[in-house]
């Protein structure tokens, strides 16, 4: 989901697996009509598309339904939501799905698709302007990241204005309702913010 080019390298080096394995199971896939290859860049064909986007719905309703009711933390929800996910039938995802009354984003802001088939017209943070207002809509799905905002006190929801950009390192200064506050230029890239 983050619009890079998927590569054999890039995949093995994610997985942790040896590229020859990877090979292998890109080979099934292709076959199945979940992947096709150009340029030697890995990409996702319909089917595969309504695959990944039906393994994340599942993935994001259970980090939802384990922070909201069993006190997991934002950054802490992603590997046993991921555990669940494999497990998790049709059935099952329906009534999880209406037990949470059919949200429309996981705790880290991320679609659920099947209740926000839309995708919102959102900017990265790195791309605002100086004067504009914005509200922080979704993060990356990463734990280093969420620690860092967590830190500075900066939550899904909030809104601020960007004071400033440091040309030299790329930070940001927002200004909200309660405080200002810098944030390093490799996470604004990885926030997405609707301008308000």
């Amino acid at each position: 989901e983050k619009k890079e080019i998927a590569t054999n390298k890039k995949i093995s080096e994610i997985l942790g697996v040896k590229a020859a394995s990877v090979s292998e199971m890109l080979k099934k896939l292709v076959e199945e009509g979940e992947v096709y290859t150009e340029n030697k860049s890995i990409l996702l064909t319909e089917t595969g598309k309504m695959r990944a986007r039906a393994l994340l719905t599942k993935h994001r309703l259970w980090e939802l339904f384990l922070v909201e009711y069993l006190g997991y933390s934002w950054q802490d929800v992603h590997e046993d939501a991921k555990a669940l996910e494999y497990v998790t039938s049709n059935g099952l995802k329906d009534r999880l799905n209406e037990f949470l009354n059919k949200p429309m984003h996981c705790p880290h802001g991320n679609e659920i698709y099947e209740n926000h088939p839309e995708t919102d017209k959102l900017k990265k943070l790195s791309e605002v302007s100086k004067g504009i207002s914005c509200r922080l809509h979704k993060v990356e799905d990463d734990r280093d990241l969420i620690e860092y905002l967590e830190e500075k006190k900066i939550a899904l929801g909030d809104e601020f204005v960007v004071k400033d950009i440091d040309d030299f390192d790329d930070s940001i200064l927002v200004s909200s309702a309660s405080e200002d506050k810098h944030i390093a230029g490799k996470a604004a890239v990885r926030m997405m913010v609707e301008i308000i």
